[in-house]
């Protein structure tokens, strides 16, 4: 009879010595439910032999870092021990199923309470310490809880922060930062992310800004001119002709008083933008009330009229890289939703006209809403985009007499009123462009630009008179004027005055605009 019972229990130690070989099939679906967390180590007596069997050849799986191989051994003997959960734990979160390995983790810390456990009996666990392995995964695991809480609530925070107007906007910016924390994986939270992207704006747009206040510069240079001229003007007057000036700008004045507004504040626009621009105030040449907000990266946002009403708003942005169409959204619907609250769909609509624009090559579009007038104006050649919100009555472009003419020359392609030097910014010699307008032979006025890399390029002229010339089919109302006192010539449009270029004496090369 004992020699029964001894050779039945070789039979089942046998039995139970290997596990059953594996197909591909076999394979493919015991490692689906170990990467799910199905795997249940729910054989005890029954499979202690085989678990005694390969017990080294199991740990030495572990210690070589085969991990499938390790899940699949452990998983096809199913032995119910804590050494055994722990195996399974381990070889998920090298193969990168992180929820997995805290499941198993956590089973193989509860057997620790049990009978089940490695050192119950022989005090072995394959030389490891299982209390302070299994107390240090779940720890790790517990910690990137806590800092997953912790970005969570601190981008809540951030959220609530914001603007109500912005809300969307932000949202996108935060997602886009929260991808770029996931591709770098060297940022820790969201707020090292940004600060690092709006470092480099602002180093590529350093150069912008330093141009943006030369310009600024030298328009309060030619203002300061241009009022002189005007008091020298007022001076030399009769007593009736300044009775007749201070009348009809008593009349002006008054009527700008009671033309219709924005409905806006200059207050309610500075508050919402405050951190973004910083705003100084001058008055204009017309006694209008202007104050200039310019921001780090060079965007100008210009708040025109009386500080309870303001009649007119504009903003310009430069746009060089994806970062920049972020935040030229961000600020132009923020200005829109304050001039027009209650215009429906301006998101979709302000989305669509950036679209048009930029399949267009630049452009201008305009959009009216109720009383009020937006328009969208994209230009390529210098890299921005302007929007202007004004009332419908507002916009018009006065124009001055002159009073001198510029030495005209002859030439072949005509009678050459005169020459100019455009430099779009200074000490950047492809952005200097030689202008020329000419009387052709067959009569028709045209301008010549010729640029720094030698192309050139024609446009035909409507001339206005009193030194004033439109172009033909220009898309933006492009005006040009000669400036009487000094021969100097203004580039305007419908909102006024863009910039100053030099006068050129009448060579007949531009090689002193270029050189």
């Amino acid at each position: 009879m004992k020699a029964l019972l001894v050779s039945g229990v070789l039979v089942v130690l046998s039995a139970c010595a290997s596990p059953l070989p594996l197909n591909n099939g076999g394979r493919e679906s015991l490692f689906d439910d170990f990467k799910q967390g199905k795997v249940a180590l729910d054989c005890r007596i029954s499979c202690a032999g085989a678990w005694g069997w390969y017990a080294d050849e199991v740990h030495a799986l572990y210690q070589a870092g085969l991990w499938e191989d390790l899940a699949l051994q452990v998983s096809s003997i199913r032995y119910a021990e804590d050494l055994g959960w722990f195996y399974l734990g381990r070889a998920a979160e090298e193969l990168g199923f992180a929820e997995t390995a805290e499941r198993y983790y956590r089973l193989g810390k509860a057997e620790r309470l049990g009978f089940n456990r490695c050192d119950y009996i022989f005090k072995q666990c394959g030389g490891l310490d299982l209390d302070a392995l299994l107390e240090q995964r779940l720890s790790y695991f517990d910690y990137l809880k806590s800092v997953r809480k912790r970005q969570t609530a601190l981008i809540e925070t951030e959220k609530k922060e914001k603007q109500a107007t912005l809300d969307a906007q932000i949202r996108e910016v935060q997602s886009k930062a929260e991808a770029e924390i996931a591709l770098e994986k060297a940022k820790s939270d969201m707020r090292t992310a940004r600060l690092e992207a709006e470092k480099r704006i602002r180093l590529e747009k350093a150069e912008a800004k330093r141009l943006e206040r030369d310009r600024h510069a030298k328009a309060d240079a030619d203002a300061a001119r241009a009022a002189k001229i005007d008091r020298q003007a007022a001076a030399a007057a009769t007593e009736q002709e300044m009775a007749a000036v201070v009348e009809k700008a008593r009349e002006e004045k008054i009527a700008s008083r009671q033309r219709p507004g924005l409905g806006v504040t200059r207050s309610e626009i500075q508050n919402s933008f405050r951190g973004i621009f910083d705003f100084e105030d001058s008055p204009l040449k017309d006694g209008r009330t202007r104050s200039l907000g310019v921001a780090e990266s060079g965007s100008i946002l210009e708040l025109i009229g009386p500080s309870n009403n303001l009649t007119e708003m504009s903003v310009v942005v430069f746009a060089r890289s994806d970062a920049d169409n972020t935040v030229i959204s961000v600020i132009m619907l923020g200005v829109l939703n304050l001039a027009v609250p209650n215009a429906p769909n301006l998101a979709d609509d302000l989305e669509g006209v950036l679209s048009r624009l930029a399949r267009s090559n630049g452009g201008t579009e305009t959009r009216d809403y109720g009383a009020k007038s937006v328009e969208i104006t994209a230009n390529p050649a210098i890299g921005t985009i302007r929007i202007a919100i004004t009332t419908r009555s507002v916009k018009a472009l006065t124009v001055l007499d002159p009073k001198v003419a510029v030495p005209a020359i002859s030439t072949a392609k005509g009678v050459v009123v005169g020459r100019w030097c455009d430099q779009l910014a200074p000490n950047r010699p492809e952005l200097k462009v030689a202008m020329m307008i000419a009387i052709s032979n067959s009569g028709g006025a045209e301008l010549h630009r010729e640029f720094f890399d030698g192309s050139s390029r024609v446009v035909a002229l409507n001339e206005l008179g009193a030194g004033v010339y439109a172009e033909l089919d220009g898309r933006f109302g492009d005006k040009y004027r000669i400036v009487p006192s000094t021969g100097e010539l203004q580039l305007l449009d419908d909102d006024g005055l863009i910039r100053t270029a030099r006068r050129l004496e009448n060579t007949r090369t531009p090689s002193d605009c270029l050189k």
